[in-house]
Order: C-alpha cells, then sequence, then structure tokens
C-alpha cells in the first residue's frame, strides 16, 4: 500500500475448510479459534490495512460463487467467479430463481456502496450463442445494480473481437428507476439507455422505458448506451 496501489484483491475468500483436530485431540488451535473465525480475522486486518492507507483505497474479494454477507463490514466488493457462465458452455450455471436470490438479498448492500462484481467466463459454443449469454449477464448486471467485468475473456473469442469491443465501450449511465415488470421479462431504464430481459423458456415482448423489443427465450437486448 505505501508503494501506491489502490487497493488489495483477495482470491479465494469464500468459506474456508474447518479443522476438527481439536474435537479428535489432535491438537489445539491458538485462542480456541476456528479455521473460520481465524480466516475471518485476517480479513478483517487486511481491510484495515488498506484503509488505514486511506478510504478510497479499495479491498476486492473473490468469493467464488455465492456472496458472503457476513463479509461486507471488511470489503468494498465482493466476486462472483464464472457466474452465471462458465466457459465450458452457454447454459446458465445458477437457474434464473437463484439469479433473482442473489440480486435480492444484496440491495441492502448495493444501496450502501458496496460492490457485487459479476465474473461470467466465456468459451465454448457457436458466436451467436456466446453473444447471447454475455448480453444476459450483462442485462442480469444492470438490473441487479451489479458490476459487470468478463477478464476481456470475449475479446479472444473468434468471431466476437467486434461484438466485445462494443459491448465493452457500453455506457448507459446512472439508472433513471428502478426495475419494471412487462409480463415475464424485466427492464430498467438508464440515462443513455434500456435493457430488457426475458428469464423465461418462452418469447415475451417489452414495451416501456422507450423500449419496444421482442425477446426470444432467456434472451436481453440492450437499447442505447455511448459509445
Amino acid at each position: 500500500m505505501e508503494m501506491g496501489y489502490d487497493g488489495v484483491f483477495v482470491d479465494l475468500a469464500g468459506p474456508t475448510v474447518e479443522c476438527h483436530g481439536p474435537k479428535f485431540g489432535k491438537h489445539t488451535h491458538p485462542n480456541g479459534r476456528t479455521n473460520t473465525e481465524a480466516h475471518e480475522d485476517l480479513l478483517r486486518e487486511i481491510y484495515a490495512e488498506v484503509k488505514r492507507h486511506g478510504e478510497g483505497r479499495a479491498v476486492i474479494q473473490n468469493t467464488c460463487v455465492s456472496i458472503m454477507p457476513s463479509h461486507w463490514p471488511y470489503t468494498d466488493a465482493q466476486m462472483l467467479e464464472a457466474f452465471p457462465f462458465g466457459e465450458d458452455s452457454t447454459d446458465l450455471r445458477q437457474p434464473w430463481p437463484e439469479l433473482q436470490w442473489t440480486t435480492e438479498r444484496n440491495v441492502e448492500a448495493v444501496r450502501k456502496g458496496k460492490v457485487v462484481v459479476l465474473l461470467p467466463y466465456f468459451g465454448r459454443g457457436e458466436p451467436d450463442a456466446i453473444q447471447r449469454a454475455a448480453l444476459l449477464s450483462y442485462a442480469y448486471a444492470q438490473l441487479s445494480g451489479f458490476l459487470w467485468a468478463d477478464a476481456f475473456g470475449l475479446r479472444g473469442l473468434a468471431e466476437n473481437e467486434g461484438f466485445a469491443k462494443e459491448l465493452y465501450a457500453m455506457r448507459l449511465g446512472r439508472p433513471t428507476g428502478g426495475v419494471t415488470s412487462a409480463g415475464e421479462a424485466l427492464y430498467r431504464t438508464f440515462a443513455d439507455g434500456t435493457v430488457a430481459l426475458n428469464p423465461s423458456p418462452w418469447p415475451a415482448r417489452v414495451e416501456g422505458g422507450g423500449a419496444s423489443v421482442d425477446l426470444g427465450p432467456q434472451e436481453a437486448h440492450v437499447i442505447g448506451g455511448e459509445r
């Protein structure tokens, strides 16, 4: 931090494996602390040290596939890795109800300025299917108030370079309202565009927020956005 870094990224900061050595008389733990308690103590110390160098310095934890609500007091952001797509398939790794649950359980944290980072992976699949998956994950992030980042994986895939550059350059601005339902579909308006998403297994139409678009099953669409 004294070298001027903006913050610290803590990888694999999710639940740790418990040790039951004391239970079976193999050894003792200092101060009777469990693995989880010791792990979380370390994360608190990291956060305190980073913030000692300025409130503008940030801590990001990769909590893998599940946000840890108990970690919010000592991190600025939590990353969901390979969520909701992994590089082995263009099928959702998490069903829509789980995505909704992830959004709902983090509403308050996002309202307070905490950041949920989606890190989807894209690899195997036809270019069109990969693009649909990327748009779906991007739209889901925008609907939820999350940050979307794919580690620039899209631009390295054949026939997706142009699409990747366009998506990376998308700037919707601040939201002008909350999420609105249009039958089974959802949409949200922003200062410079609208995001629409159909999570259902059948076609849907969105009319509202300046948008008029037909969506296929599990399909998303972005209208506008500065480039």
